[in-house]
Order: structure tokens, then C-alpha cells, then sequence
């Protein structure tokens, strides 16, 4: 959540930068530039929904035929927790 708030105050810092005083009144520039930061969303977005869901769709696979190795409920000291690499852990949209 902080990289999130980090990356909307970044962006008014950059707007200062882009829409520039001497490409009034069009600002060809700023409007070029975040029309390609949102064609650059419009096609990151997509590739990163599809990504989580073959995600998804291997682990669901790989715990129906019982590939996955089933976690231990009474984890050791110093075990690291697994995160998002754990096998049950599934990514939402």
C-alpha cells in the first residue's frame, strides 16, 4: 500500500514536469506522455490478470493430482512463512 501512495505522489511531481508552461495551450507533450502511461496500463493490466490466472489454473491442477507437498501445521522454529509461494495461497482480482 505505501509502494501505492509512493507511485500517486510521484505522479504529481512528474505532472509539474510535463505539462510545462511553454507548451500551452495544448500541452502536446503531458498529453502525449499520459496518453502512452495509460496505453502502457491498458496493456500491462490484461498480461497481469492472464498471468495470475495460469497461476491459479497450475496450482489448482498440481493439488488435484496431488503433487503439492501438504504444509506442516506445527512449523518449526525459524521456518521462513512461504507468502504467495505456499501452495494454497491462490492470487485475486
Amino acid at each position: 500500500m505505501a509502494l501505492q501512495i509512493t507511485v500517486g505522489n510521484l505522479g504529481g511531481a512528474i505532472a509539474s514536469m510535463i505539462f510545462r508552461t511553454q507548451d500551452q495551450p495544448r500541452y502536446l507533450l503531458g498529453n502525449g506522455l499520459e496518453i502512452m502511461f495509460i496505453g502502457m496500463g491498458l496493456v500491462t493490466v490484461p498480461i497481469t490478470v492472464l498471468a495470475y490466472k495460469l497461476i491459479n489454473a497450475q496450482r489448482d491442477r498440481e493439488e488435484l493430482l496431488g503433487q503439492q507437498q501438504v504444509l506442516r501445521s506445527d512449523a518449526k522454529e525459524g521456518d521462513k512463512p512461504m507468502g504467495d509461494r505456499a501452495p494454497s495461497f491462490r492470487y485475486t482480482i
